[in-house]
């Protein structure tokens, strides 16, 4: 003889809709926009939201960076790489140059 009663059907569990931030939403298709808008720049190096590997917040608030940047912020910087004559970014411990600040973050990881 058993004591268990038999279990009442679980309530649907079906998931949340997934909540998106104010500037994000998907589409019916699940494709994922962006509404920044086409004149958005990194506050630091001022490249295009389509460069820019998306947004990052920064020290004026969320969204201002790009992602190379952010991850500067993260890191302590509190200001954009330096930039040499020819507009590219060098890094603080060789004075490498880059073409772009993703290029001289993957750098830096190996220069110091």
């Amino acid at each position: 003889s058993s004591n268990s009663a038999p279990q009442e059907p679980r309530p649907d569990a079906s998931p949340q809709p997934r909540q998106h931030g104010a500037k994000n939403f998907e589409n019916f298709e699940g494709v994922r926009h962006n509404s920044a808008g086409p004149n958005w720049q990194c506050q630091w190096c001022s490249c295009a939201y389509a460069e820019s590997g998306g947004r990052s917040p920064g020290p004026e608030g969320s969204g201002t960076l790009c992602g190379p940047c952010g991850s500067r912020y993260r890191a302590g910087h509190m200001g954009p790489p330096l930039r040499d004559s020819n507009g590219k970014n060098v890094c603080d411990g060789c004075s490498q140059a880059f073409p772009s600040v993703k290029g001289l973050g993957k750098h830096r990881v190996s220069c110091w």
